[in-house]
């Protein structure tokens, strides 16, 4: 599994002393991740990512991070929010979204620690995964992010929200893996779909 994470700022001082903390604590925990880091929430809004943690600070001029949170939650329904904030009274304001945690600056280590841990276990929680092999490396995939499969060149396509992915396991043995999951699309044939065509007819 490679977490995927945004960090969203509008003070850059305080954006990149976090970047260093979170970097530090996932290197040092051997934990797969990668980064985005935003100064804008517009930006932020603009990504084509699918995040499954956001560290956002509250207090931005261009749109509040409780506001931004709400907006994102409109497409990303798994995602755990941290809220990063110099005032605390915010809290409540931020309950509508369901904060997975809600620290005041800076970020305490030892809580980061705790708080990732926590989210990892609540991801896999939230999330039934299949594993397949790619390049001689065992890798996950949460069964709500795959869009749909299909076969092509006697090979498995697994399309994802995050990507592409080629495996050589039968088309038949991933599709009885994600069946019985509301989330999971698949295509029921061999040969492949315009991308752009709508999905829901093969939602299984």
């Amino acid at each position: 599994m490679t977490l995927c994470i945004a960090l969203c700022d509008d003070d850059k001082i305080a954006l990149n002393n976090e970047l260093r903390l979170i970097k530090d604590v996932l290197n040092e925990k051997k934990i797969k991740h990668s980064i985005d880091i935003f100064s804008s929430p517009q930006k932020l809004l603009q990504s084509d990512t699918v995040y499954d943690i956001i560290f956002l600070d509250i207090e931005m001029a261009e749109m509040d991070g409780i506001s931004l949170a709400e907006k994102i939650s409109i497409t990303n329904k798994s995602c755990l929010f941290f809220f990063v904030t110099n005032y605390e009274a915010y809290f409540d304001n931020a309950s509508n979204v369901r904060p997975f945690r809600f620290w005041t600056k800076p970020i305490d280590r030892r809580r980061l620690v705790y708080g990732i841990d926590s989210a990892i276990q609540e991801l896999y929680k939230n999330n039934q995964f299949i594993n397949v092999m790619v390049n001689s490396e065992n890798i996950q995939i949460f069964i709500s992010n795959i869009i749909y499969i299909y076969v092509q060149n006697k090979k498995t396509h697994i399309i994802t929200t995050k990507g592409e992915i080629i495996v050589s396991i039968p088309y038949q043995t991933v599709f009885e893996q994600v069946k019985d999951y509301k989330s999971a699309c698949a295509i029921l044939g061999k040969k492949p779909i315009d991308k752009r065509r709508k999905l829901d007819e093969h939602i299984v």
